[in-house]
């Protein structure tokens, strides 16, 4: 697998192949690559991303080398964009399967209330979060009372998962 900037592309109407030049910035190189429109159909379907010049890419590729004209390309079946671009794209995918759902639809929203009915607080197994927040005094508060305080590890191992339900680890706020 290799990676790097899209500076050239090049896709047809009709054509069976796309071709796009890359360019590993590290290292000043460019490389040309080809790959099937039905891979890219496919790759571009699945991740929702649209590719463009200046998009940094991941791709699966096996070199071709053209003896007559003495050149080097590589043959694509994998292209995956990196970085924002890819992080972004994902976000819009599924912000479009959520709005096909009809979660964003008018009718469903709800007014949030002036003043939450409770509040939870998440902090570190060694932390004074509970003790040290205004929250602990009932003043602060205001009608919303602290109804959980759940310790959790913040750092190091992979944090516990827990079910939403009682544990024993939540202290009560006083």
């Amino acid at each position: 697998m290799g990676g790097g900037q899209i500076i050239q592309f090049n896709r047809r109407p009709g054509a069976g192949m796309a071709f796009l030049t890359l360019r590993d910035t590290d290292a000043d190189i460019s490389m040309s690559v080809s790959i099937y429109a039905r891979v890219l159909d496919a790759v571009l379907a699945r991740t929702g991303a649209e590719l463009s010049e200046g998009a940094r890419v991941v791709v699966r590729a096996k070199p071709t080398f053209w003896a007559k004209r003495g050149s080097l390309q590589l043959q694509a079946d994998d292209i995956r964009p990196v970085g924002v671009g890819d992080l972004l794209a994902r976000i819009e995918q599924l912000r479009r399967i959520l709005a096909a759902e009809g979660l964003f639809d008018a009718e469903r929203k709800r007014p949030l209330p002036f003043l939450p009915r409770k509040v939870g607080l998440v902090c570190g197994r060694q932390a004074n979060g509970p003790r040290t927040t205004c929250w602990s005094t009932p003043a602060c508060a205001g009608p919303a009372c602290l109804s959980r305080c759940g310790r959790s590890p913040c750092r190091g191992r992979a944090p516990s998962v827990r079910s939403p339900g009682p544990s024993r680890s939540s202290t009560p706020m006083r």
